[in-house]
């Protein structure tokens, strides 16, 4: 059930926030589902996601109204890992 829901909520979150990436973390698994990011970024998420055991969750970026690149994400991923990946995606373009 809970893979399901989470399987919902990536949907609702490509077709309504229209992000700029769509990345899913299922056990050891990184996987762009939408948008485009570098080799890099998603070898640096495969890598958090490890150093965090973190298993279930994604990762979405939208623009917010002054065009600037926000990242967000399931509530699978803690706070303090999200602002690990917002790091590397900023080390990474």
């Amino acid at each position: 059930m809970n893979n399901t829901m989470l399987s919902i909520r990536m949907l609702v979150c490509r077709i309504f926030l229209n992000p700029e990436f769509l990345v899913q973390l299922n056990g050891t698994e990184v996987k762009l589902i939408a948008g485009k990011v570098s080799n890099s970024f998603l070898k640096d998420c495969r890598e958090i996601a490890r150093m965090n055991h973190l298993t279930t969750g994604f990762l979405y970026a939208v623009k917010n109204g002054y065009g600037v690149l926000v990242v967000k994400s399931s509530k699978h991923i803690p706070a303090d890992s999200l602002q690990q990946f917002r790091n590397a995606l900023q080390f990474s373009r």
